[in-house]
């Protein structure tokens, strides 16, 4: 059954819905000329993430949640991953802000995440005392 939105016209059958899952690289422009690309988190990446930065860490600060976006969502022209490897996630850590900035927000716009839901997350994700 097809029924009318109240927006702009006919609600999606299935295949539409899906066909709407387009997650092209966006470039990131960095000093030096450099660039890089970012793509959207699948629903399964951000679930994760939520997750992770939102049930407590027992006895140890939890890691960047810039590093993990960044670390989720960077990939080439093409959108494979170019940090193929979580043992990244330290690195990128230690980068500094000023290059991965630019390469977190392009990712977080790009996946849909609000600057209030990074906030949440950093202050759910305080280590629970044992």
């Amino acid at each position: 059954m097809t029924t009318t939105s109240e927006t702009n016209g006919v609600c999606l059958t299935a295949s539409e819905f899906f066909g709407l899952a387009e997650n092209d690289p966006v470039p990131v422009d960095l000093p030096g000329g450099h660039r890089v690309y970012v793509r959207g988190m699948t629903a399964d990446e951000r679930d994760a993430m939520e997750w992770r930065y939102t049930t407590g860490f027992t006895d140890k600060k939890p890691p960047s949640i810039r590093a993990y976006v960044v670390l989720t969502c960077c990939c080439d022209a093409d959108g494979k991953p170019v940090f193929g490897n979580k043992l990244y996630a330290q690195q990128l850590a230690g980068m500094p802000s000023k290059v991965l900035e630019p390469v977190f927000d392009a990712a977080r716009e790009a996946s849909g995440i609000t600057e209030d839901d990074i906030e949440n997350m950093e202050k759910n994700s305080e280590p629970v005392p044992s």
